[in-house]
């Protein structure tokens, strides 16, 4: 086969935007020929309703170099600052945010220098979907109000949005301008997306969705400086938290799908979580993003919330080698940030006229509150506006080190967009080829194939379909180890909550005593107690009363008494947890290999039949959903040591003068006795180990509620589908080959001309193929000599 250099490409690709702009205009000369190929294809088949499976994968990646976007996906826990990130790179508070988790769609962020102002677009087939939710939540809260009003308890953020779900009122319409109502409109739609995942579950609007709402905005820059996007735009893919999983279980589904859309990842780490137990969540986010992607080249570390740094913290040398060693990113892609400051910062820069009264606007207010100090409002007054401004400058090139960023991995990214665009469009539309010509080959067998034997073929695969659909075996072993886990989880948490229990005599045992000796502490500080203290912790007298309250003559000294000995029992309790927890994780974990395993046996049979038979491969995997462990925390003493007042009565000398000592010419000393009302302090030591309790039997019962959401939404749910994909698998064959009885029953002209368009396409498309070869070489040159002229740190993802 001949390959075709494409015109317009030189022999050597030279770093201009000409050289870029000219090979652009090619690809996509390319991909317009790939597109209609693959549509003659589709059209052969119109009898059958069937579309070759990459025909919307090939238009979209001809979608992407003619608009030119190159995608990065944010990730970040909850809280830890990705919407404040996102908010400064525009300069705009863009991005709704709130306590409690907020987004639930991906949404794609288009930074277009074009754009005056922020312009959210829905497409029409997502305001369906959308639609098509509320009407199902409507429907669901007419029929079982008492049900969703008990479901929707612990998330009243919700309730204003039901309200107008059920009032039919307009959520969102398909655009909106501004950056008030973007806003506005966003947090809705994410709403209703909860909404969905916890009334009914079974319409999920997300899981429909092939297309994301896009917000176009132009990226913050201060005057003097531009971004060049002649030769493409970033688009940020704001996902969904991984550990906001728990709420709607298709969230891991939508964040893999996104990272695998995506040609950079940005991870955004918390600074002063970074050797907790929270960094876990988003060091196993680092290895599943690794996992998908195959490395950690594309990926980008922002280290937040620097402006927290102390004195006895990491330096920036040892946060990158920790990020370094820790998450497997090069130390080159780590970047520390302030994102609240440099948000503050970009947000009063971007304000081309603020006014005679600006020392009162909030944009002014909220960037005094981070830089001035605690004084920040008298300040504020106090200083000039020439002076103000300077200091936000300095946030935002200096201080907050965003501007490193933004420049260095931001604007350096927007410059090669162009070419990995390219060079991502033209690897997926060569993947998909290549199966498109393995379709044609298996129909072209089809075809010549006896009417007689595809008959029985059919009658075959129908039997395996039936097999399959009706494989009461394979529904049983499901629920069977549905329940074995279940059985498991009651037992574990039954004695979860006997084994971390408290009571006031483990308290004062010889073990807790020495290990923590905080309650010795807080009695030496009182001198008559100190004796009848020691006395408590004898561990050979059984027949001690161990005491129930003890008494402070100080409010604080009793709040910290009580906080330690809460502080001392949690932590104890908070281990058992843990190691349940493990215990659980690891049974669960040895119950889905071994299901996999028994499926697998089950049904391998009917697939080695078929793949024997169609000699072709069956690739159908089990996929069931991980288990969350959930992060253990107990809150602190909520309530007061008691109050009491105690009347002593004391003695004084003072002087008197009576007529019988000197006719009261000289006063006498006496003594005498007065009440005086002394204000003590309580702590019940029953009160503090009730309160430890009753939060254990919460988190222990949160727990087995977990592991009981997961069985029900994930691990059940996924088991059916994989029914339902053995399923697919086989129809799909069996359309392959109701198809090529189709063709066996043409006339021998018709068999011809069919043949004839088979090989024409197959021919076409092997050119196609043949070309995209030629132009991936040519563009990775391009790619490298254009990227010459960026920096290292971005060259490094390419």
């Amino acid at each position: 086969m001949t390959t075709v250099t494409p015109q317009g490409i030189p022999q050597t690709a030279e770093s201009s935007q000409d050289t870029v702009e000219a090979l652009r205009q090619d690809v996509i000369h390319l991909l317009k020929q790939a597109v209609p190929i693959v549509e003659r294809y589709n059209d052969l088949h119109k009898t059958t309703g069937t579309e070759f499976s990459g025909t919307l994968a090939i238009r979209q990646a001809l979608a992407n170099v003619e608009e030119i976007a190159l995608r990065m996906a944010v990730v970040a826990p909850m809280k830890a600052g990705k919407s404040t990130i996102i908010n400064a790179i525009v300069g705009q508070p863009l991005l709704p945010a709130r306590n409690t988790a907020m987004t639930a769609i991906a949404t794609e962020i288009v930074l277009d220098t074009k754009c005056p102002e922020p312009v959210l677009f829905v497409p029409q087939e997502t305001l369906t979907l959308f639609e098509e939710a509320a009407e199902e939540i409507r429907q669901e809260c007419h029929k079982n109000r008492a049900e969703v009003q008990a479901k929707l308890q612990k998330y009243p953020h919700l309730s204003q949005t039901l309200i107008n779900i059920i009032s039919n009122y307009t959520l969102f319409p398909a655009k909106t301008r501004g950056v008030e109502n973007v806003g506005k409109a966003l947090q809705p739609m994410n709403d209703l997306v909860r909404l969905a995942s916890e009334i009914v579950p079974t319409y999920n609007p997300v899981k429909r969705m092939r297309e994301l709402p896009q917000i176009r905005v132009a990226p913050f820059t201060l005057e003097g400086e531009a971004i060049n996007t002649a030769l493409g735009n970033l688009v940020i893919i704001d996902t969904p938290g991984p550990n906001e999983a728990g709420e709607n279980l298709e969230i891991k589904n939508i964040f893999a799908e996104q990272l695998e859309r995506s040609s950079l990842i940005l991870v955004v780490l918390d600074f002063t979580q970074l050797k907790t137990e929270a960094a876990k969540s988003v060091q196993d986010t680092v290895q599943a993003i690794a996992k998908i992607r195959g490395g950690t080249e594309n990926i980008y570390a922002l280290v937040n919330k620097i402006d927290q740094r102390r004195s006895s913290d990491m330096t920036p040398e040892q946060v990158r080698e920790f990020v370094q060693q820790e998450f497997n990113i090069s130390s080159s892609h780590v970047f520390e940030i302030s994102a609240q400051r440099a948000y503050c910062a970009a947000r009063f820069l971007n304000q081309r006229d603020l006014g005679e009264d600006w020392q009162t606007r909030p944009e002014a207010r909220d960037l005094a509150r981070e830089i001035l100090g605690d004084d920040w409002e008298e300040d504020l007054k106090d200083i000039s506006k020439d002076n103000f401004t300077k200091k936000a400058r300095k946030q935002w090139y200096e201080r907050s080190g965003f501007y490193q960023f933004f420049t260095k991995v931001i604007n350096e990214l927007i410059k090669i967009a162009a070419p990995k665009v390219m060079i991502d469009s033209l690897r997926i539309t060569e993947g998909y080829i290549k199966q498109l010509l393995e379709d044609i080959n298996l129909r072209k067998k089809g075809y010549q194939a006896d009417l007689h034997i595809l008959q029985e073929e059919v009658e075959k695969l129908n039997q395996d379909i039936d097999a399959v659909e009706k494989s009461v075996s394979l529904l049983n072993i499901i629920e069977e180890y549905q329940k074995k886990i279940k059985d498991f989880i009651a037992r574990e948490v039954s004695n979860l909550k006997k084994n971390a229990r408290a009571d006031v005599n483990r308290l004062f045992s010889q073990e807790e005593y020495e290990q923590a000796d905080l309650p010795k502490k807080a009695f030496l500080i009182f001198k008559e107690l100190e004796q009848g203290f020691k006395s408590l912790i004898r561990i050979n007298d059984k027949s001690r009363q161990y005491p129930s309250e003890i008494t402070f003559s100080s409010r604080n000294e009793a709040k910290e008494f009580q906080q330690k000995i809460f502080d001392l029992v949690s932590q104890k309790a908070e281990c058992k947890f843990h190691k349940a927890q493990k215990e659980i994780q690891q049974f669960v974990d040895k119950k889905i290999t071994e299901l996999k395993e028994e499926i697998k046996k089950k049904s391998q049979p009917i697939l080695e039949k078929a793949q024997e038979r169609l000699q072709r491969t069956f690739n159908v995997q089990l996929s069931l959903p991980n288990l969350e462990v959930l992060q253990i925390n107990f809150d602190n003493c909520k309530f007061e040591p008691e109050t009491l007042d105690e009347i002593v009565e004391k003695k004084r000398k003072v002087k008197k003068r009576f007529w019988w000592h000197w006719l009261w010419l000289v006063p006498k000393e006496v003594e005498e006795t007065y009440a005086e009302t002394i204000k003590k302090y309580v702590v019940h030591l029953s009160q503090v180990v009730n309160e430890i309790n009753k939060q254990i039997d919460t988190q222990a019962n949160q727990i087995e509620e977990n592991v009981s959401n997961y069985l029900e939404k994930g691990f059940k749910s996924e088991a059916e589908q994989y029914l339902k994909y053995l399923s697919s698998y086989l129809k799909d064959y069996r359309t392959t080959l109701t198809e090529s009885q189709e063709y066996q029953r043409k006339s021998t002209l018709e068999k011809e001309e069919v043949m004839k368009q088979i090989e024409k396409i197959e021919m076409d498309i092997q050119n196609v193929r043949c070309n995209i070869s030629d132009y991936l070489t040519r563009v990775k040159q391009v790619l490298q000599n254009y990227g010459s002229s960026c920096d290292s740190t971005a060259n490094s993802s390419c």
